[in-house]
């Protein structure tokens, strides 16, 4: 049974509410899920939060205006995390003479632009105290409602798919829910194909990498019209490659069901669809639920701070985004969409790369992690001696375009270009607001960069690197020969840095020739022509993949669970069906079936197991015992 409501925070009064409802419903022992509600934007649970506080203030005799609750909140924050900071340092000109009465967070676009320190403050305040309320809410829900539920809300990465690190990330790692999910409907906002949900899937299972007990129970939307069965399969193989044990179908009623979220009564197709995925979770219904993908050599930093500054020119105060006003295409997206694309080709080349936060990488949580591939220009200043250890010990730290440029208050900070081992740079953006089948398409090559057996184009970042004495030059830009990727060795490690986004430069060329998206066909189709030079610089820095899959573009993630291993995959090679082979560097397997085909015979080498998956259409799940 599951308690929600479209607004359901944790307050004392909605947990009442729902507990003397399972009681009159004789439903008590039987409440699984704690639902928050339904596309929260996080700006929301300032609002939340301070209507509990100003209803409680009330009944106490008390009255309190929200500005009021804010400041008085604001006052003590500082007071406990910026002790050596001046007042004058959180103060805009237009609110007159300084009264430290009056002080006040400000995390709107005015203050980021004039006051950058307060701007960062706010939005930092504003998410301790937020999550802070739905700690509390969490924690009095399993009180009174029992240790098994599961608490969480939906949330909504739209309009540009971007998975907030605050939400999807720190949200869990702090307590404030352990069930995850959010809305993905890719093929409304112009993504390159289902498979992002597996990044946004890997952003949660990042926040719950510490909870065995939290949950995703992620979305996969099977409605028709909408969906197709080809991308409904391949998003539900996705999600559960990347960290979902349980799948979420929303609604799969008929017409007169829901208003948008049905399945037409024509749609016969998508009923066996959701026949087929269902069978096979059955498949592996046992293993599932302990299930979790097994550590990757490669790590990929997720940075808050440059989040932050992505979004400034559209915020608002209260930690809000006026997404749709004016300003939204102010929003800066290229380093986001430089993950993804690195994200994928990794995946594709067997490397699915583990998520970390800049906290991660200040506290030396690695995971099993041989190399770093870090991106956007605003990083914590203690991040640059963090790397420094981790390069001394070993480590390979790859850099792309602009990275750690700046400190959380948009400072230019030169550690990091020191330590990489560049005596100068010099970086211009060009138009960062791209999604992906609408600007990005469009963008031109600024230069091409030449190196090993590989060229690649650089786009929207214009950047000019000089290297620093005993820097080596490894790839070079075609025009002019100047340096345009660089190595310096450190200890036992080295620092690649490269004037470029490869991940731009990877989803860019499988979106061409541009195309105008339209929430069907284009929209729906599945990008192939993945540029290959990017892959091979990426591929470069790589230990042998743990799995590699013939022919490529495959989505897949091995997971161990007790009792054994599954292996959840999804085609995106374009093909109806096809042949495939998998060889894994895995011991100790003695059966290998599949939820299609049965058992499959397994070929065994050094080390590694290889298996055929005899027709392949858009997804499977092995199991191995």
């Amino acid at each position: 049974w599951m308690a929600m409501g479209y607004r359901n925070p944790p307050t004392r009064t909605n947990i009442e509410r729902s507990r003397i409802d399972l009681q009159r419903r004789k439903l008590s022992d039987k409440l699984r899920f704690f639902d928050y509600g339904d596309e929260i934007s996080f700006g929301e649970w300032i609002g939340m939060m301070l209507d509990e506080e100003i209803a409680a203030a009330k009944a106490s005799g008390s009255p309190l205006t929200a500005d009021q609750a804010i400041r008085i909140r604001w006052i003590g924050w500082l007071t406990a995390n910026r002790r050596d900071v001046q007042i004058n340092q959180y103060w805009l000109p237009a609110w007159g003479p300084i009264v430290v009465s009056k002080l006040r967070p400000d995390s709107s676009a005015a203050a980021a632009r004039q006051n950058p320190r307060l701007y960062v403050d706010s939005l930092l305040f504003y998410e301790d105290q937020a999550i802070d309320f739905a700690v509390k809410g969490l924690k009095d829900v399993k009180a009174t409602l029992g240790e098994d539920v599961l608490c969480g809300a939906n949330y909504s990465c739209h309009p540009f798919y971007y998975p907030s690190p605050t939400m999807y990330i720190k949200w869990f790692r702090r307590g404030a829910a352990d069930l995850g999910r959010h809305s993905e409907y890719f093929w409304q906002v112009g993504q390159p194909g289902p498979m992002i949900n597996g990044y946004i899937s890997e952003h949660f299972r990042c926040g719950m990498r510490d909870d065995p007990q939290a949950v995703l129970r992620q979305y996969t939307m099977p409605h028709a019209p909408g969906n197709t069965d080809a991308n409904f399969l391949r998003s539900c193989f996705t999600h559960l490659a990347h960290g979902a044990t349980m799948l979420d179908f929303f609604g799969i009623g008929l017409n007169e069901t829901f208003t948008e979220n049905h399945i037409d009564h024509r749609a016969l197709s998508r009923f066996k669809a959701l026949r087929d995925v269902t069978h096979c979770v059955g498949f592996v219904e046992d293993l599932l639920p302990t299930a979790r993908p097994v550590p990757s050599s490669v790590a990929l930093l997720i940075s808050e701070s440059t989040e932050r500054w992505d979004v400034a020119a559209m915020a608002t105060d209260r930690a809000g985004h006026d997404h749709f006003g004016p300003n939204f295409n102010k929003a800066r997206l290229h380093y986001h969409l430089d993950r993804l694309g690195m994200w994928k080709a990794l995946t594709f080349a067997g490397h699915s790369p583990d998520l970390v936060t800049e906290q991660d990488v200040i506290d030396g949580k690695w995971g099993s992690a041989k190399v770093l591939i870090v991106v956007g220009d605003c990083w914590p200043r203690e991040m640059v001696a963090a790397l420094d250890k981790y390069v001394r010990a070993g480590g390979t730290v790859l850099a792309t375009a602009s990275a750690g440029m700046r400190d959380t208050y948009g400072t230019l900070n030169p550690a990091w270009h020191q330590l990489a081992g560049l005596a100068k740079v010099q970086s211009t953006t060009e138009r960062p607001f791209l999604r992906p089948r609408i600007e990005l398409p469009h963008v031109s090559a600024l230069a091409q960069i030449k190196g090993d057996g590989w060229e690649m184009p650089a786009l929207v970042t214009a950047e000019r690197i000089t290297p620093a004495d005993g820097t080596k030059v490894v790839a070079r830009f075609a025009n002019d020969g100047s340096a345009a990727m660089t190595e310096r060795t450190l200890g036992k490690g080295k620092i690649v840095t490269i004037a470029a986004h490869p991940g731009l430069a990877y989803l860019h060329s499988a979106l061409q020739p541009p195309v105008a998206p339209d929430r069907g066909a284009v929209t729906h189709s599945i990008p192939t022509k993945w540029d290959a030079g990017a892959a091979k610089l990426l591929a470069t820095y790589l230990d042998p993949a743990p799995l590699i899959a013939t022919p490529a573009l495959i989505d897949a993630r091995l997971l161990k669970a007790k009792g054994g291993y599954l292996l959840p995959l999804a085609s995106y090679t374009g093909e109806l069906a096809e042949k495939v082979t998998l060889r894994l560097r895995l011991d100790g397997v003695k059966k290998v079936s599949s939820a299609y085909h049965g058992e499959l015979k397994i070929e065994r080498g050094d080390g590694t197991i290889t298996v055929v998956i005899p027709s392949l259409t858009y997804g499977d799940v092995l199991r191995l015992e």
